[in-house]
């Protein structure tokens, strides 16, 4: 956790940084409100971490080890054999496209088959 002081204050001092050159190179004002606002959530962080380091939460909370696994989806039902069987077809009498069995129209020239 100590590592987080340290970047949440280097953050801390580059939002402060930031706004003071906007500032005086005569930035428009919205850089400098920028500068301040990144000041402020680093500040902010720093905080919560050094509360969390009081505290003496050192355990980092996203690898807890009494979670149970993702549930991941697993569709109930298997592909029927119907996707797999190799499909019969047909010629158009018009224009010669292959037609599978089944359909009444051609897909190409649209004739009843």
């Amino acid at each position: 956790m100590v590592p987080g002081l340290v970047v949440t204050a280097l953050v801390a001092v580059f939002g402060i940084f930031f706004a003071m050159q906007a500032r005086s190179m005569g930035a428009p004002f919205i850089f400098v409100i920028f500068g301040i606002g990144f000041t402020i959530v680093a500040v902010s962080a720093f905080i919560s971490t050094a509360a969390g380091i009081a505290q003496g939460s050192e355990r980092d909370s996203s690898l807890d080890e009494d979670a149970e696994p993702a549930v991941l989806y697993r569709p109930d039902t298997t592909p029927n054999e119907r996707e797999f069987a190799p499909q019969q077809t047909r010629e158009c009498a018009y224009c010669g496209t292959r037609v599978v069995d089944g359909e009444n129209r051609c897909p190409n020239c649209g004739a009843g088959v």
